[in-house]
């Protein structure tokens, strides 16, 4: 019963999130990318915040860590 409350809830929260972020600007951009679905942007726009702070793509790609 625990887990399936916590499998609700996990779901509920999702939901919110997509919801949240879908007014955002930067959404559709986000989505379209290839491995991105409703559950993985809202999460990417969350860490990302303000992605307006990066002067250029190099500046993310160091933020996210994958800059060789």
């Amino acid at each position: 019963d625990q887990l399936n409350s916590a499998s609700v809830t996990v779901e509920e929260l999702r939901s919110l999130m997509n919801e949240t972020a879908s007014k955002l600007p930067e959404y559709p951009i986000v989505m379209q990318m290839k491995g991105v679905g409703p559950s993985l942007g809202p999460q990417l726009m969350a860490e990302i915040g303000d992605v307006t702070r990066f002067t250029h793509k190099g500046a993310l790609t160091a933020f996210a860590g994958v800059d060789p």
